[in-house]
Formats: C-alpha cells, structure tokens, sequence
C-alpha cells in the first residue's frame, strides 16, 4: 500500500524512518525552486563536489558539518582548465576567493560548463556541500559594505561575460604578452596586517620603464580575507596597447585579472 505525504510516496508495507521522509520533503521543496542540485561530502585534500552549470546563471551553496580546511570555488568553460571564482556570501557581507568555515555562497556561473567545489588544503572532518543551481537573471551584488567615513570610489562597471579570466594568482605574472583590453581585477589580502597593493600594465613583460599603470589596488588589511575589487567600464574596457601585466608591489594577495 502506498501514501502520499507532501507530494511523496510513501510505501506503507515498508515506511521510511522520519528523517528519510524529511529529506524527501526537503528535496522537493528545493526542486520547486532550482533547476539543478547536487549535493555531496569533502573528506580528502583535492575532494570535490561538482554540478554542471550549462545554461545556469547563478549556484547557491551551504556548506555544514565539522571540518578544517580550505574549499575553493573553480569553474570550467569545457577546455579541462579550472579558474577559481569569488564567491558572494548570501547575507551579502563580503566576498572571498575560498571557505574556512561552514555558510552560505553565491557564485556566478554564467558561460561555464560545470562548477566544482574541492580541497585546495585539507586537515580533518566531513564538509557536507550542497549546490542549487538556477537559470533565472542574476542579480547584481556589491563585493563588500563601505567602510564608515570618507571613501572614494573610482570608476564603476559591469564585467562583460565576454572577457576571459586568469585564474588565482599570487605571484606577479603576464596575463597576455600581446595587445588586449584589461575588464577587471579582483584582489584579496590573505595576511593580517599591512597593505596589500597591485598594479596592472600596459606591458608585455615584467620591464615596465616606459609602459603605463592601467588600474592599481590598495587593501589595509586586519582581517585576513579583507577583498578590493575594481571593474573596469564595460564594452570597451580600458586598452592595453603593448600587453597585460599584473604586479603584486607588496603583500600576500590572490588575485584574479578579467581581460580580452
């Protein structure tokens, strides 16, 4: 004999214990609402969850359990290279570039093909990850609250979805050794103290006498984890004639650098 409670199933001759039939209650309450899910575990250094994004928009995840390490957030547009991505909290409280801690995310996934969550560093405990993934129009979030008092804000822009992205770097690196148009940079302090600062070149290489600073960085940080981000205009960008090189002058940041 068979029942239905809130939309499932239930085989009477052979019930579900009470926390099996709220799980399935759950699910299906989260497939009211999302396109796809995906639901896993973290137990290992490099272990993944992952879901495909193909005509997504925009990934929700939590993460709970009990657990130490470091998950990143890395995407894949179908040529078997992963970019880390920032991920937005949900309560829209800042930004980060990796997890520490159980909570609540936001990724854009637009263009990409999968997204996976994994273990960049990994010491003990069960993460237990879920992803819900929708295809409705992202919305747009500030990276991180303005500080109380005087600020300045410089230009301000949408990132395209046409530009490229150069994945987390934390060394001064050519992002492209030919002409191209610089869309975007986003840096985060991963230290306590001190200022972290990065430039971006109108320069092929690492000789930057004579070329020009297209956009540079500066984060004070007391909090490890502190975010700056710069977008550039959208469209046209800003130009660079010669290349694009990224400099880290001073501190220990990850950086990630939106470019054409």
């Amino acid at each position: 004999m068979t029942h239905i409670i809130s939309g499932s199933v239930i085989d009477t001759d052979h019930p579900l214990r009470v926390d099996q039939i709220d799980r399935i209650d759950r699910l299906l309450g989260r497939l009211s609402n999302y396109d796809v899910l995906s639901d896993g575990t973290i137990t290992a250094l490099n272990g993944t969850v992952e879901i495909d994004t193909s005509g997504l928009s925009t990934v929700g995840l939590g993460i709970s359990g009990t657990w130490v390490g470091t998950i990143v957030a890395e995407i894949t547009v179908g040529d078997a290279v992963w970019d880390t991505v920032p991920l937005i909290d949900q309560t829209l409280a800042g930004a980060a570039l990796s997890m520490t801690s159980n909570g609540n995310w936001l990724l854009g996934v637009a263009g990409a093909l999968r997204l996976r969550l994994r273990a960049s560093l990994w010491t003990s405990g069960t993460a237990v990850v879920y992803l819900e993934g929708t295809s409705a129009p992202a919305g747009v979030f500030l990276s991180r609250s303005i500080p109380t008092g005087l600020n300045t804000i410089g230009n301000v822009g949408i990132i395209d979805g046409g530009c490229d992205c150069s994945g987390l770097l934390t060394t001064s690196s050519v992002i492209k050794a030919t002409p191209g148009i610089l869309k975007g940079v986003t840096m985060e302090m991963t230290d306590v103290g001190g200022d972290g600062v990065v430039e971006v070149w109108d320069s092929p290489n690492s000789t930057l006498a004579g070329d020009t600073c297209l956009a540079r960085i500066t984060v004070t940080s007391t909090t490890s984890g502190d975010m700056a981000s710069r977008s550039l205009p959208v469209g046209s960008g800003v130009t660079a004639a010669k290349g694009i090189y990224m400099k880290i002058v001073t501190g220990d940041v990850n950086v990630i650098v939106y470019y054409e």
